[in-house]
Parts: structure tokens; sequence; C-alpha cells
């Protein structure tokens, strides 16, 4: 593989482009679960005005949703979110996430994925936006991790369709520029039913 580019090395167009594809995922997970906490403790509000007591489960339901929320942004804009968890546990959590729309299941063997803490942040956002885009098209996906050959892949299906059909070739292009600048190698399968990810081990 090439030497991967540093971020400070890259175009002003593809970092533009990677804070569109950033700002997209937190639009997606942080304010979306920002408005839903906003939406409860307004509810929690006019409760307390007409003057009816706050139950300490509603309260305990608001923590919970802003814990949820502030772990899903250090896990999109933070290397060191990954450190603790490791790759596997942390793509575990998104697919439970993802599963309460749609069936998503994980296989990973217990790998805790690249030592590298960079690395690992671009697997698992890579993952993130290929199970968002291939959500618009499919009934169930698939996140496999695996270690073999000293290489780790990624691959997201959903096991028999053409899942990245619609992914155009622009759009793709970017993704497999970003994944470069972390030494990870980004392909497709010629029917687009695959989306696969690998970087070496070491």
């Amino acid at each position: 593989m090439n030497e991967p580019e540093r971020f400070s090395d890259l175009p002003i167009t593809r970092i533009a482009r990677f804070e569109e594809l950033i700002a997209q995922e937190l639009h997606d997970t942080v304010c979306q679960g920002l408005a839903g906490t906003s939406f409860l403790v307004n509810v929690l509000r006019r409760q307390a005005e007409a003057g009816r007591p706050v139950k300490a489960e509603d309260l305990q339901t608001v923590a919970g949703f802003l814990e949820q929320t502030m772990s899903e942004l250090r896990a999109i804009v933070s290397p060191d979110s990954l450190a603790g968890v490791g790759l596997g546990a942390a793509l575990e959590r998104f697919s439970r996430e993802v599963s309460k729309n749609l069936p998503c299941q994980v296989s990973h063997a217990a790998e805790r994925g690249p030592a590298d803490a960079r690395t690992a942040l671009v697997l698992y956002r890579l993952t993130r936006w290929a199970v968002r885009h291939a959500m618009k098209s499919v009934e169930k996906l698939f996140i496999d991790l695996r270690c073999a050959d000293e290489f780790f892949t990624i691959e997201i299906h959903d096991g028999s369709t053409s899942v990245f059909a619609g992914l155009s070739a622009g759009e793709f292009d970017f993704l497999r520029q970003y994944a470069q600048t972390a030494n990870v190698d980004l392909q497709l399968d010629p029917d687009r039913k695959c989306m696969r990810a690998r970087t070496p081990r070491s």
C-alpha cells in the first residue's frame, strides 16, 4: 500500500468533503439524540409547571439519552474513543443501535481491531457510513470483522443483493481517498454487493 497522506496534506476540496461527511454523521446521530432529549426535557418541564411530580426514572431516562449521545460523539470525532473497548466492541454497540430499525449483525470473533487509534477510527467511520447508506435499500445487514493473512478486514453486505448499486463513482472515490489517509484499502466487489475495507495488522 502507498504511504498514507496526513490530514494536513490533503487538498482543501477533500478536507471540505471530509468535513461534510462528519457533519452528516453528527446530524444523523448526535443532533437527533439531542433533539430527542430536548423533547423529553420539555415534556417533564410542562409536567412540573402543571404541578405534577417528575419521576426519578424519567430523569434517569434523560441522563441515559445524554450519556448515549456523548458516547456517539466521542466515537465519531475522537481517535482515542476506541482505545478502551476496541473496534469490534464499538461495532457491536453500533449494530445494536441500528437493529432498533433494521436487523444488523456483527461477526468479529472478539477482534479488537488495529492498535493504531487513527486507523481504527477511520474503519469505524467508514463502516458507519456504509451501513447508513445501505439501510436505504435492504432489510438486513451484516458487518464482518476478521483478521487473516496479517490484515484486518471489514465487510458490509446483506448477503445477496447489490447493496451499493446506487453509490456514485465520485462518492466512492472520495471515501477511498479518505480511507487511504489511514493506510486503509477500500473496495467494492464487481456486483457492488459488498464494501470491503482492509488494513495491515501492524
